[in-house]
């Protein structure tokens, strides 16, 4: 994983010579300065799996539920991994996540970087995955949002599937720039949620309360065919950070 890059400011210790006359007296006054750099540091700090949905026969799943085997954790404060295993048409799951920018500088998004450790093109092709950003600062405040897809890409339809996550994520992530102690949420601002219910209703998938539910939501079209049964997927979700003058 690429280190976070530290930008150094230094005070310059120097020695202040004070004279009168023709040198008829010299002090010396040494100012020591303390030389301390800001810290770049950005770290994922909660994760969550919620089953909100119920099982297309009315069965209300619940999480370690055998038709539902999937989860998403922090591998380690820099890295969420996400696994997706026997899901079904018509169904699917909210992941919520959330990072903070904990050091002393601002820092921006440089890149957003989904890697498969264990591919799957049949998912990668059929599961809609939509959400969205929330961004506050350390006071609660809402500072910006957004959603991904959307409408104003004019690319609605081609790019709302896993494989379309990496791209949808930059897009939606790329520049964006956290104070000290700001934090984002993969939430959906209240304001987009309409569009994100058209996506879920036209692909029929069920289950979700657009004026409850945030987070990332991943989920089968009703539509999809055998050939998606006992599926599973895997792939990690790395977010790069760089300082704030770059």
């Amino acid at each position: 994983m690429k280190k976070s890059r530290i930008i150094a400011s230094a005070l310059l210790a120097g020695v202040i010579f004070i004279g009168a006359g023709y040198a008829a007296w010299i002090d010396n006054l040494n100012i020591k300065s303390a030389v301390k750099t800001g810290e770049l540091n950005v770290e994922f700090v909660d994760t969550a799996t919620l089953l909100n949905h119920k099982y297309p026969f009315g069965k209300e799943l619940e999480l370690g539920d055998k038709y539902v085997k999937s989860e998403v954790k922090m591998q380690d404060s820099k890295t969420v991994t996400v696994k997706l295993d026997n899901l079904y048409p018509g169904t699917g799951l909210l992941y919520a996540a959330r990072f903070d920018n904990k050091g002393t500088i601002p820092a921006v998004i440089d890149r957003v970087e989904v890697k498969f450790t264990k591919d799957n093109q049949l998912l990668k092709d059929n599961l809609v995955v939509v959400g969205g950003f929330v961004q506050q600062s350390d006071k609660g405040k809402i500072k910006d949002g957004y959603i991904f897809p959307t409408l104003k890409d004019g690319l609605f339809r081609d790019k709302i599937y896993l494989k379309d996550l990496q791209y949808n994520l930059n897009k939606m992530l790329e520049g964006k720039r956290l104070e000290p102690g700001d934090y984002i949420t993969l939430d959906i601002p209240e304001e987009l949620k309409p569009e994100i219910v058209n996506v879920l209703d036209e692909e029929e998938i069920k289950g979700f309360n657009a004026a409850e539910d945030n987070c990332v939501i991943m989920g089968l079209p009703s539509k999809v065919g055998n050939n998606l049964k006992n599926q599973s997927a895997e792939f990690e979700i790395k977010l790069y950070f760089k300082q704030h003058n770059q």
